[in-house]
C-alpha cells in the first residue's frame, strides 16, 4: 500500500512538472505559424497542458488516498502522458528530454496503480 502511494505521488509530481515546463512554452509557439494557425497551434500547445494537470490531480487522489476503486482510473489514466510520450518520439527521436519526463511519469503511475490493485485484492 506505502509503495502504491510513492510510486502515485511521484508519478503524479513529474507529471505536474513536465506539465509546467511545456506550459511555459507556450507562447514560443505562436510565431511558428502566421495569423489565426499561430493562436490556434498555442492554445493547443497549452490544452495538452491541462490534461496532464488533470491527470496529475487523479493520481494524486490516488496517492493521497489509496482507494482500490482508483486503481484502474490511474491506470488507464497513464496512457494519456504514455500516448504522448510515443507520439513525440515518432517526431523529434529519443534525444528530446520531455519523452523522459512523459514516459517516466506514466510508468511510475501505472506501477502505483498495478500496487494499489494487488494491494487491495483479497489474499
Amino acid at each position: 500500500m506505502r509503495n502504491a502511494r510513492i510510486f502515485l505521488g511521484l508519478g503524479a509530481a513529474l507529471l505536474l512538472a513536465t506539465a509546467a515546463i511545456h506550459a511555459s512554452g507556450h507562447s514560443m509557439v505562436e510565431p511558428w505559424l502566421d495569423g489565426q494557425r499561430g493562436a490556434v497551434l498555442s492554445l493547443l500547445w497549452f490544452t495538452l497542458s491541462i490534461d496532464w494537470v488533470l491527470v496529475a490531480l487523479v493520481w494524486a487522489w490516488g496517492a493521497a488516498r489509496p482507494d482500490p476503486r482508483l486503481a484502474l482510473p490511474a491506470g488507464i489514466l497513464a496512457f494519456v502522458p504514455a500516448v504522448a510520450a510515443i507520439q513525440i518520439l515518432v517526431a523529434a527521436g529519443p534525444g528530446f528530454f520531455g519523452i523522459w519526463l512523459l514516459a517516466g511519469s506514466a510508468a511510475l503511475a501505472l506501477a502505483g496503480a498495478f500496487v494499489l490493485h494487488k494491494g487491495m485484492a483479497p489474499a
